[in-house]
């Protein structure tokens, strides 16, 4: 009998809590690194992302991300960017749902919620890019924007790091001051953790993450003027043509590592740039670190706009997890017929047998 494995929040939840949700970043950024060291067009097809974007009923979007390992599996996963949901609706910004298929008949192997490990695969993204190309291994960090990504982002980075001091903005105050306390789990060296302007921030920072909802057209929403000579900087808001965080003489003055070169060109910073202007992507930097060792001693952006082969490495880490731990729903979704050329069996084998209670209502 054929069942797809059904891993909902809670699920998940209490997969990463069994885990442990240190030790199951950790994992997550070393598979990651891992799987961007063996990435190749023979191995894997992964198209850029695709969707509908729209003004109604809020201004949002839905896209599809796939991805084939060839031979191997399917992967598909949807996702929605609405800006509004934390106050309208108290829901993340980003909502998704990971679903995988058997490439030899189509059946829908796994489904999972994709919120939480989205956040997470782009802190480890992050994490893996900071790794890198950092000048050194103790960072001051800087985090401009404080909504839910911050979170992962110094998560992540701590596993990668020794983080001396983290300095934060937020256009809303409010965020800023809430981001201490929601690092609090996370921050067991007792960094100090200061809510500073923006100016200072990038002054002080050697390692910075932007990860800004902001509208398009508005950006960027820092100045290059104050940065070190070797600043790090992980690049995650921008999403979408016209959607911009960093100032373009900064990327043209800094060596630009996409996750996904074509996407990164139409949605990343990258759309800034020229062809010529941008490096080699994060999977040819781990595939070759010796080759691009320089790049620490100068200043690097890497442009994460996020791609499936993240979410694909972070849905395998949560399936085995989750398989030896016991937990998720198998349910039988395609069901199965004894004739596959007759898509009506079951329904008159169900009438015959009264193998399905069948309810009516009166009119």
């Amino acid at each position: 009998m054929n069942r797809t494995l059904i891993l909902n929040h809670r699920h998940i939840v209490q997969t990463v809590q069994r885990a442990g949700l240190h030790q199951f970043m950790s994992e997550l950024i070393d598979r990651l690194e891992n799987a961007f060291a063996s990435y190749s067009s023979n191995k894997f097809d992964v198209p850029i992302r695709d969707g509908f974007r729209y003004d109604r009923p809020v201004p949002g979007l839905i896209e599809w991300m796939p991805l084939h390992d060839k031979g191997q599996a399917v992967f598909m996963k949807a996702v929605g960017y609405h800006p509004s949901n934390p106050i309208m609706e108290c829901l993340p910004t980003v909502m998704s749902s990971y679903q995988l298929f058997d490439p030899r008949t189509g059946r829908l192997v796994a489904i999972a919620d994709g919120n939480l490990l989205t956040a997470m695969r782009t802190g480890a993204a992050s994490a893996v890019a900071t790794k890198h190309l950092a000048a050194r291994r103790s960072v001051s960090l800087g985090l401009v924007g404080c909504g839910a990504q911050a979170v992962t982002q110094f998560h992540a980075i701590s596993r990668i790091a020794d983080i001396d001091q983290v300095r934060v903005f937020d256009i809303d105050h409010r965020n800023a001051r809430s981001l201490k306390h929601r690092l609090v789990p996370f921050n067991e060296r007792g960094t100090r953790i200061r809510q500073t302007s923006l100016d200072e921030l990038l002054e002080h920072s050697d390692v910075i993450c932007t990860a800004t909802s902001v509208e398009v057209g508005k950006g960027p929403v820092i100045d290059h003027q104050l940065l070190m000579p070797d600043v790090h900087l992980n690049a995650v808001g921008s999403d979408l043509p016209g959607k911009i965080e960093l100032p373009v003489g900064l990327l043209k003055n800094s060596l630009v590592f996409p996750d996904h070169r074509e996407q990164a060109c139409i949605e990343g910073e990258c759309q800034q740039l020229s062809e010529d202007e941008i490096g080699p992507t994060l999977p040819e930097l781990v595939a070759s670190p010796d080759f691009y060792h320089g790049a620490r001693n100068q200043r690097t952006v890497f442009d994460s706009t996020g791609f499936a082969l993240e979410d694909f490495v972070a849905l395998q880490l949560l399936t085995d997890h989750a398989t030896e731990f016991g937990y998720g729903e198998h349910v039988e979704i395609d069901g199965s017929v004894a004739d596959p050329f007759n898509p009506y069996e079951n329904i008159h084998s169900a009438s015959e047998s009264n193998h399905y209670k069948v309810i009516t209502y009166p009119l």
